[in-house]
């Protein structure tokens, strides 16, 4: 009996990590990482607020605070959707992983699991309708994902002890867009981001063996179980072996440039109206991921909240 519950268990497992590798989610940007804006609703000052404290962060404590915003999820639960992205995008267990689902009114937090012990649930629920929902409500998104990004970095520091303030980050921006480097081609130096490549899509060589070698000690154990005569038999598995990660190319950070998608335009809170280059000359910016290409693949989730759960 035991053995059978034993054998569902691992099925079941089984099926749920095939159904999370198998969620689309859209790649990082490659400048920015720490904010992804697929349904164009941020400006640019929240931006650069989210890069500019993250890249302080993160050298002050490895910690990440990572906002994803998207139309839609393409049917998945938002749930579903945001623990696909913590892994993908290889988070770790200090940092936190906001995603906002625009058309389907609906968003969820999640902390990493070496940081849940102080930013539970509740914590999290709190700051969500605090700081967030009064904003997400009136559909001022940029308003109140850069008033939840403060008080997270807030209580993130605090959590760590780390002994930075929040910086002006689009000042920041504006000064690294004044002495940064104009690209007349519209290339780019293949430096100062992170690289994510086709192999991250999808279930990986060493999942897929590690299913595969699953299956083959559940089918034997079943084996086993159905011999008559031979009594109680006592199986040893043996841990499969940990297949190595292989860290994506990471290099220098760089002073200059980011892409942004063609076509549309960003109002500052000042009014002052930002046009996305279609192509062509770019000028400074943003310098991608602070921490780099990670080895040893993502860290452990928390539990998650969303709206209204």
């Amino acid at each position: 009996m035991t053995k059978r519950i034993l054998t569902v268990a691992m099925l079941l497992m089984m099926i749920a990590a095939g159904a999370l590798a198998a969620v689309s989610v859209p790649e990082p940007d490659s400048d920015l990482f720490y904010v992804y804006d697929g349904a164009k609703v941020l400006s640019t000052e929240t931006e650069a607020q989210i890069y500019y404290n993250n890249v302080n962060l993160y050298k002050a404590c490895g910690a990440e605070i990572v906002f994803v915003v998207v139309d839609d999820t393409d049917g998945y639960a938002l749930e579903d959707y945001s623990a696909a992205i913590f892994d993908k995008w290889e988070l770790y267990d200090r940092d936190v992983l906001v995603v906002l689902a625009i058309d389907d009114e609906d968003y969820w937090m999640v902390q990493g699991s070496s940081i849940e012990r102080e930013m539970t649930g509740s914590t999290m629920r709190a700051l969500l309708e605090d700081y967030l929902e009064p904003d997400f409500a009136k559909q001022n998104y940029d308003s109140g994902v850069r008033k939840l990004f403060d008080a997270l970095f807030a209580e993130v520091t605090d959590i760590y002890n780390a002994d930075i303030s929040l910086v002006n980050g689009y000042e920041q921006y504006k000064t690294a867009n004044e002495a940064g480097t104009q690209y007349a081609d519209g290339t780019r130096d293949d430096y100062g981001y992170y690289e994510y490549s086709d192999e991250d899509e999808g279930l990986s060589f060493g999942t897929i063996l590690l299913i595969i070698i699953i299956v083959l000690v559940v089918i034997r154990s079943m084996k086993s179980s159905g011999r008559k005569g031979g009594g109680n038999k006592t199986i040893i598995v043996n841990p499969a072996p940990r297949v190595p990660h292989i860290p994506n190319v990471f290099h220098a950070p760089r002073t200059g440039g980011f892409t942004r998608p063609s076509g549309s335009r960003r109002t500052t809170s000042s009014g002052t109206s930002f046009s996305r280059p279609s192509g062509g000359s770019r000028s400074g910016g943003f310098g991608g991921r602070a921490g780099g290409g990670r080895s040893g693949g993502g860290g452990s989730r928390g539990g998650g909240v969303g709206r209204g759960r």
